[in-house]
């Protein structure tokens, strides 16, 4: 019965996932730089930045749009992390008042529908868990099919050959106990076409 709630609760997430497409990006803070700050982010999504060594920093906007709120956050030992929530679209821009050289941008968008995901007669959905990243796909006809795991600056960390696959459903997993917190890319290329969904270990 524990189980069943747990995909319940998975596939309650997941559903949001794809139909608000609200994201967390986890912006590290260290070395003098702003680590893996996105570029384009949607309304809704939450920018996160957490402290990654023994220095003090801040994340301060220097230009918002007409109607954001401005924000400035100290990050040092006693307040390792804080975060921003983006409500208007629009460009943004922000430093650190200790060390000028530290600055990022970002473009907000709004965020579009996404449908039932469907490529080559394909579906897929990703879910995850503390070990594993789990993935389920439907495969409307036959196909060499591959799966990929990525990070979002594209470095490949796992690849699964299935060979040639009939019409069908499949479910395979990456293991993802080692997995540092943050957003990675799941792909299922079905013959020529390929879909990519993220999924967000926290």
């Amino acid at each position: 019965m524990k189980k069943l709630y747990t995909l319940l609760a998975l596939g309650v997430c997941l559903l949001s996932f794809q139909t608000s497409q609200a994201f967390t990006w986890n912006v590290g803070v260290q070395s003098f730089a702003f680590v893996n700050s996105p570029s384009v982010v949607n309304l809704g999504d939450t920018i996160r930045w957490t402290l990654l060594d023994a220095s003090t920093h801040t994340t301060t906007s220097s230009s918002v749009p007409a109607g954001a709120a401005s924000w400035d956050h100290v990050l040092d030992q006693f307040n390792a992390s804080n975060y921003y929530v983006v409500t208007v679209a629009g460009s943004y821009s922000y430093y650190c008042v200790y060390h000028s050289m530290m600055t990022a941008t970002f473009t907000a968008q709004p965020a579009t529908a996404v449908p039932t995901p469907t490529l080559n007669n394909a579906t897929v959905f990703v879910t995850a868990d503390a070990n594993n990243v789990n993935v389920v796909y439907t495969v409307g006809q036959n196909a060499n099919t591959r799966l990929t795991l990525t990070d979002l600056s594209g470095r490949t960390l796992s690849v699964t050959e299935c060979g040639m696959q009939t019409a069908g459903t499949y479910n395979t997993s990456f293991a993802a106990a080692a997995l540092p917190k943050g957003i990675y890319l799941v792909s299922v290329q079905a013959g020529e076409a390929t879909l990519s969904r993220k999924v967000c270990m926290n």
